[in-house]
Formats: structure tokens, C-alpha cells, sequence
């Protein structure tokens, strides 16, 4: 069964990214709407784990398939990671811990606490909340970001330090996304995916936008009474490194968001109401794996071989291509091509990168 809600959430990501990234990778200028897409990205990846678990309890599949399956999927998403940093970014960028591979490592550790008790995976995610700044702190954080973006040397030490702690999207502290969606997935749909309560959503939501509240009124301490805070305290509001203001309202954000969501869309409203809507969003909720990967070849690829072929290095045209109006309508532009090149799949019935995980993994 889909959930048009899921669905609407998860496209709203994918409009963000490619949005913000079009933008960063062209432009030079990040929009505001930076750092809430792929937190939304990452929680979902939860919540649909425990919709393909329930779905696959329901055909009484044996929990050693489960667990075999489970494992394949997240290796093959953290293989996959590799391969894109080597081939969209640079081979000297392999071990960046991009977006897909925490959700490879965030699927194998689902697939490790999947039957452990609730009250253990809200206590991971408050460990990981809380050690998180510790460990970065330890690694030395600032001394891999010195130039703005993360750059370690090619040894053991820097790669696990990348994986753990410093890198993009490293496991502390960026696995309690994943977590708190399996979570709040089993919360809304139990195991057998039962219709939630309105109750539940609407806890869900209050949660969510007291913690929003929670993090807005931090932020806005900090500003009003800078001069009381010691200048080498960390920023207030960062998504590289992750600061514990954002994280709080991310949380708050993707709470609210999915509770709200579910309960208007999928419970209140008639399920044929906003039906071309309900399409496009199923068909880039579908697809967001491939959408993801080709929106960056699609906009960097040209960067590299135009410098290139100009003689100059692969980057040189790297946040200077255009200006922040042409890389919003080039977004756009890719936005309609790929909803019209994946309507173009479906009715050729060809396969896109979703179909070859199933196809190698289940």
C-alpha cells in the first residue's frame, strides 16, 4: 500500500536538494532551504524499512531472509555511494560519507535492531544526540574542514574518523535519522502496518513543533545575547558540522512534517482529491534513488568536461558556472524532464537503479 503523504514528503526532498545543490554547484549561493531536505530523506528511509518489513512479515518471508535481504540492500547502497563519489564527484573523493552511504549503513543497522525493544532505538538516537558533538571534537573536526569542505588523507585513521565523526554525513551524528523514522514508523503503523490513530499523528506533531520552538528559541538566545557566549563555542545554526540547534529543529522538523502530512493527507482527505498531484509525487517517491543520482550528473558532469575542455582544471568552473536566476530555472528545467523521463520508464516498463537493487538484493 503507498502513502500519498510519504509520497508528497519524499518528492519535497528530492525539489529541495536538487534545488540546493543546482544552486551551491552552479551558483555559488545556498538557499535557505538548505539542510532540511535530506534529513527528511534519511528519516523516510526509516519509516519505509518498517513498511517493507511489515509487508514482508505479512508473507510470513523467515527472518533469516529478512535479515540476508536487509544486508544485501544496505551493501548495496553503500557500494553504490562509493561508485557515485568516484564517478559525479572525483576518485580522490571516494570516502566522503555521502547521503547514500549513511542510508546503506542506516538499512544494515535497522536490520540489526529491527526487533529490538522501542525504548532502545529512543535511546540510540539520544546517545548519538548527545556524543555526537564529543566525537567531533575529538577527531578534530576543523582540521579536515579547513578549506570549507571535507578533505582527509588517504589513510585508516581518516577514513574511519570520515565514516564516525567528520565526514558529510557520518554515523554520529547522522544515523538517528534513519533510527527515528524506524521508529516512529513502528509507532504510527505497529507491526502489521494497522491505520494510526489520530491521536498518534497529532502527538507526533506536537512533538515535533516543540521541538522546532525548542531549537528556535536557542538560536535566537544565542543571537540577542552574543556577548554572553565565549567565542570559541561552536556555531548555533550548522549543518557541516551538524550543531546540536540544528539537529533539534531538523528533528522537530521531520516529526511535525510526517505527522501532519499523514494525518491531512492520508486520513482526512478523499483519496482521489489532488489526483494529478498524488501522481507526480508517486512517481518521483519511485524513482528518488535515481532521481538523486542523476541530478547530480546531470548539473556536474558539463562543469567538468567543459573545463576540461578548455584546458583548464576539472573544477575551475565549480559555484562560478552562472548566476542564482539560470541555476534556479536549469533545476526547474531538470525537475519537468525527469517527471517526463520517468513516466517515459514506466510506460516502456524499462528499469530504473530501484529495480536493479531489488533485482540483485531480493
Amino acid at each position: 500500500m503507498r502513502y500519498s503523504s510519504i509520497d508528497i514528503l519524499r518528492t519535497l526532498s528530492i525539489v529541495i536538494m536538487v534545488v540546493v545543490h543546482f544552486c551551491e554547484n552552479l551558483a555559488g549561493i545556498t538557499p535557505k532551504v538548505a539542510g532540511i531536505g535530506a534529513p527528511m530523506f534519511m528519516f523516510l528511509s526509516g519509516v519505509s524499512y518498517r513498511l517493507w518489513l511489515n509487508g514482508r512479515t505479512t508473507r510470513q518471508l523467515s527472518s533469516d531472509s529478512i535479515n540476508k535481504i536487509t544486508t544485501r540492500r544496505g551493501l548495496f547502497l553503500i557500494g553504490l555511494g562509493f561508485l557515485f563519489n568516484v564517478l559525479v564527484w572525483m576518485p580522490e573523493d571516494v570516502f566522503n560519507w555521502d547521503v547514500l552511504t549513511l542510508i546503506g549503513t542506516g538499512m544494515v543497522c535497522l536490520g540489526m535492531v529491527r526487533q529490538s525493544p522501542p525504548f532502545l532505538i529512543w535511546f540510540a538516537c539520544g546517545m548519538i544526540f548527545l556524543i555526537s558533538p564529543v566525537l567531533r571534537q575529538l577527531a578534530d573536526w576543523e582540521a579536515y574542514w579547513a578549506n570549507g569542505y571535507f578533505d582527509p588523507d588517504f589513510t585508516m585513521r581518516d577514513l574511519w574518523q570520515g565514516f564516525l565523526a567528520v565526514g558529510y554525513f557520518p554515523v554520529f551524528p547522522w544515523l538517528l535519522f534513519p533510527l527515528l523514522g524506524f521508529s516512529v514508523g513502528t509507532l504510527t503503523f505497529g507491526e502489521k502496518s494497522n491505520p494510526p490513530k489520530s491521536s498518534v499523528l497529532l502527538r507526533t506533531c506536537g512533538v515535533g513543533f516543540a521541538l522546532m520552538g525548542l531549537a528556535a528559541l536557542a538560536v535566537a538566545t544565542r543571537y540577542l545575547l552574543a556577548d554572553q557566549f565565549p567565542a570559541t563555542w561552536p556555531k548555533s545554526w550548522t549543518m557541516f558540522p551538524p550543531s546540536l540547534e540544528y539537529l533539534t529543529g531538523t528533528i522537530g522538523w521531520v516529526l511535525f512534517a510526517f505527522g501532519g502530512a499523514y494525518w491531512l493527507v492520508d486520513l482526512k482527505m478523499p483519496p482521489d482529491s489532488f489526483k494529478s498531484l498524488r501522481n507526480v509525487t508517486e512517481q518521483f517517491s519511485r524513482r528518488s534513488l535515481t532521481a538523486y543520482l542523476l541530478h547530480h550528473v546531470v548539473h556536474l558532469w558539463p562543469l567538468w568536461l567543459y573545463a576540461v575542455w578548455q584546458g583548464q582544471e576539472p573544477t575551475y568552473y565549480w559555484r562560478q558556472a552562472t548566476d542564482l536566476s539560470t541555476a534556479l530555472f536549469l533545476a526547474t528545467l531538470f525537475l519537468v524532464a525527469c517527471y517526463l523521463f520517468f513516466s517515459w520508464l514506466d510506460r516502456r516498463k524499462y528499469p530504473a537503479v530501484e529495480n536493479l537493487m531489488r533485482w540483485l538484493c531480493d
